[in-house]
């Protein structure tokens, strides 16, 4: 494993077993997170990325299988060879995961205290290390800028929904862990408590220098928080590289279409070209490379052969049979 990843994922497949048939949500995923930075995965809405992250951490749904093969390496460690205890020791010391829409997991019935008191004594024993980290809980609370004081004597609904998203942000952290998954955390929030929200992560990953996994559908959110980003789509990964490889040197044409149907504060609304067509069912996938359908650029070989992904300049790799094609044609501009 390389040193530099503190998560390697490797051909990672996931099925989902329902009425219709097998539904393959994660197809084949390679994936690297780099230790102390902050690594952004976008996509549309049902691509499989909420699936990816709970994977990451062995969560899976009773309708739902890890295919044979499939790895994903934590500093080494295969997650789907542990052991229940060695799983259970691991989240949340290790690696911990804001779930999307995480305020609404707060339990209604008890204070946000014995709620963070129920988490550390739920993963810890009793002794220095307990009472160590029973007393960082005012501080993590002042680090995402909410007041103690008058928080942990609250319940759920006393607070509003940013600041209960706060809540469970500093819930995340009050075990050290050394990745912090964030699965969609701003979702359901007005976009000024995005940015607040963002700013704060922003804050965390500077003073802790904790790494994140921020997953997203919105590639202007990631590319405020995140270092390097990886594009999914209909469960397979496109291409990946830094902010302004994916910004200024995209090379393939989902991602490039992604960011031309983003719309500008400033610029002229009517230069958006949203993406044709629709995502592919992924109950039905079509050969070869599955954006074919909507791509400007397929070809027969794009419609019979399944591109890899692969790595064209250092550190920035794609899956396209005609990557080379897209700075010559234009395309980014």
């Amino acid at each position: 494993m390389n040193e530099e990843n503190i998560i390697e994922v490797r051909n990672l497949i996931a099925d989902f077993e329902v009425k219709e048939g097998i539904l393959r949500s994660v197809d084949h995923v390679d994936l690297d997170i780099k230790k102390g930075k902050v690594t952004g995965l976008i996509g549309e809405s049902g691509c499989g990325k909420s699936t990816l992250v709970h994977a990451l951490l062995n969560l899976n749904a009773p309708n739902e299988y890890i295919r044979e093969g499939s790895q994903v390496n934590f500093k080494g460690r295969n997650i789907f060879s542990l052991s229940a205890e060695e799983l259970r020791r691991l989240r949340w010391r290790e690696a911990a995961l804001v779930f999307q829409a995480a305020q609404n997991s707060l339990n209604p019935t008890i204070t946000i205290k014995e709620q963070m008191l129920d988490t550390i004594e739920a993963h810890l024993d009793h002794g220095d290390a307990l009472s160590k980290k029973k007393g960082r809980i005012p501080k993590l609370l002042e680090m995402v800028r909410l007041e103690p004081e008058r928080v942990l004597k609250s319940f759920p609904h006393e607070l509003s929904g940013g600041m209960k998203q706060r809540t469970v942000i500093a819930m995340a952290l009050l075990l050290d862990p050394e990745i912090l998954i964030l699965d969609e955390p701003t979702t359901a929030l007005d976009m000024i408590t995005q940015s607040y929200i963002l700013d704060i992560f922003a804050d965390i990953h500077e003073k802790l220098g904790v790494t994140m996994f921020f997953v997203t559908h919105d590639l202007s959110l990631a590319a405020k928080l995140a270092e390097r980003l990886a594009i999914m789509y209909a469960g397979k990964i496109l291409e990946v590289g830094s902010v302004e490889e994916i910004f200024y040197k995209a090379y393939h044409p989902y991602t490039i279409g992604l960011i031309k149907s983003m719309p500008s504060i400033i610029g002229d609304l009517s230069q958006m070209k949203p993406i044709p067509g629709l995502p592919p069912n992924l109950l039905h996938k079509p050969s070869g490379c599955l954006f074919h359908p909507r791509c400007p650029e397929a070809t027969e070989e794009c419609k019979k052969v399944e591109p890899k992904l692969i790595e064209i300049e250092k550190g920035h790799l794609v899956a396209c049979h005609k990557y080379s094609n897209v700075k010559e044609k234009g395309m980014r501009s």
